[in-house]
């Protein structure tokens, strides 16, 4: 823990450093607590926390305040910016369908109940200051959950979006929450991007609202080379571009 926090702490020195003076949007991204729940295993039993309620209940305590005190931080190093606050959730709808396996694999560690997910979700949230989305790069994306839970938006893969998921997705932009859509591509051109988020505002029934629509990278870019996620974001951008002009 020592390491870990030496290594973050000079991570946050060269970040404040190379963004001193910036005014713009400024995005973190953490672990959201289903995952993490999910994903850590306890020491006793080798299975997963998610196995455990009380578990759960005190590795969510514990993220909501480790994600404040890290938000406040990163708000204080660079006290301009607009801060982001993403919380990671790819196991989410695995959780909500009682897929997580147990630790033999024999088994499946039993489906969470939707209104405990919405409140330890919620509970992370709304212990953040700044903007807060939730991002699931899985299919079957529970939406509402993440509407409910209190998230300003949400973040998804268009290839990961099923039949009939569109209606969802119009509801969370009727309730002015933010999409943050992973449309970008390999060997795709940044029109050919525009062209997908226009797609999916079509199959909604409306025209794209600039002012809710983020065009992203499928799924970050954290096993990208440097290469790869400077072309990626160069596509984004000057699709997003493409897109303002579309919508004029």
């Amino acid at each position: 823990m020592s390491r870990a926090r030496s290594m973050l702490s000079n991570d946050l020195d060269v970040m404040e450093e190379l963004l001193q003076g910036y005014t713009g949007p400024l995005k973190i991204q953490i672990c959201g607590p289903w995952t993490l729940a999910a994903t850590v295993e306890l020491t006793r039993t080798m299975d997963a926390a998610l196995r455990d309620p009380g578990a759960v209940d005190d590795l969510t305590a514990s993220l909501a305040e480790g994600v404040a005190s890290h938000a406040a931080d990163v708000a204080k190093r660079v006290p301009n910016a607009q801060l982001v606050v993403q919380l990671d959730e790819p196991a989410l709808s695995a959780v909500v369908n009682g897929e997580v396996p147990t630790a033999s694999g024999i088994s499946r560690i039993r489906a969470i109940e939707t209104e405990t997910i919405r409140d330890r979700l919620g509970q992370v949230l709304a212990n953040t200051s700044g903007y807060t989305l939730v991002h699931c790069c899985a299919t079957g994306v529970r939406f509402e959950i993440m509407r409910t839970a209190g998230a300003n938006a949400v973040a998804f893969d268009l290839s990961q979006l099923r039949r009939g998921e569109e209606d969802t997705v119009a509801e969370l932009a009727e309730a002015g929450m933010g999409l943050f859509m992973g449309a970008a591509a390999e060997n795709a051109t940044p029109k050919q991007t525009a062209e997908r988020v226009v797609s999916l505002w079509q199959r909604m029934g409306s025209r794209p609202n600039l002012e809710q629509t983020v065009i992203t990278p499928p799924c970050g870019l954290a096993n990208s080379t440097p290469q790869r996620a400077k072309d990626m974001l160069q596509q984004c951008r000057e699709a997003a571009a493409i897109l303002a002009e579309m919508g004029d």
